[in-house]
């Protein structure tokens, strides 16, 4: 019914398409490089220190919406030096489908 999109395997550069994006997008495709790409949770440092153009409160003004709309998940993880830190992942496999539309949109091969 839905065609595939596939998973992405490295980070693309980011196209003009890409600065039209809210903020708030912007969070959801970092998030699901980590995801596809790295097979992991992202933590809310990590963001803060990969998208140097978007303020801390953007960050998680924009985490707190996708929750709310259904588009990323949380839980509470250990990191590496037992302490607790909350990690973010798409929500669905559907989700990932939308974000890896919008993610090959706006982005291209260096």
């Amino acid at each position: 019914m839905y065609s595939e999109v596939p998973e992405l395997v490295k980070r693309l550069k980011p196209n003009k398409a890409y600065e039209e994006l809210s903020p708030k997008m912007k969070v959801g495709l970092q998030i699901l490089e980590y995801s596809d790409i790295d097979h992991k949770d992202v933590y809310f440092s990590k963001l803060v220190g990969d998208m140097k153009n978007v303020s801390r409160q953007t960050i998680h003004q924009s985490l707190d919406s996708l929750i709310d709309q259904g588009t990323i998940s949380s839980k509470w993880d250990k990191n590496e030096k037992q302490r607790w830190v909350r990690g973010y992942k798409p929500a669905s496999e559907g989700q990932k489908r939308l974000l890896r539309r919008t993610y090959y949109a706006t982005h291209d091969e260096e």
